[in-house]
């Protein structure tokens, strides 16, 4: 975790009442945080920031660590016909897939809670190939693969 804060100002990082990870507030504003203690799951943090003046502030953030990589997107695709080529597959649950052609046309889905998907792109037959698959995590993280 990283922020902008006070000059000199204390950050803490504190799960269950356990500090975990303390930051001074460098002398270009920011600060960062780090620790590995925490397994995978769901939690409450707080973050704890105190100014040279004894003034605190607390704010409460959920978040989710997720240490295990997610499988690469599996693609499959149909010959294309009447223009239209069937892409399917399967990816993580709520991910988003992007895929773009060569032409920059772009398209997106969300990935059902099953994992799997399916779509119809019109291509032209003139340079629409290769295909580019993006996915993007809930997390954010993004993953891809090409398709010739």
């Amino acid at each position: 975790m990283r922020g902008m804060g006070e000059i000199g100002a204390t950050v803490s990082l504190i799960v269950a009442g356990v500090t975990l990870a303390t930051a001074v507030v460098a002398a270009n504003g920011q600060w960062e945080l780090s620790t590995d203690q925490l397994p995978e799951g769901k939690y409450d943090i707080t973050l704890s920031i105190e100014d040279n003046a004894g003034n605190r502030k607390e704010e409460v953030h959920e978040i989710f660590i997720d240490r295990t990589p997610p499988n690469a997107p599996v693609v499959t695709y149909s010959d294309i016909v009447n223009d239209l080529i069937i892409m399917q597959g399967t990816a993580e649950a709520k991910s988003q897939l992007i895929i773009t052609d060569s032409n920059g046309n772009t398209y997106t889905l969300t990935v059902p809670d099953n994992g799997k998907w399916s779509m119809a792109i019109r291509i032209h037959r003139k340079g629409s190939l290769p295909l580019r698959v993006w996915m993007r995590l809930v997390t954010g993280v993004m993953m891809s693969l090409s398709i010739s």
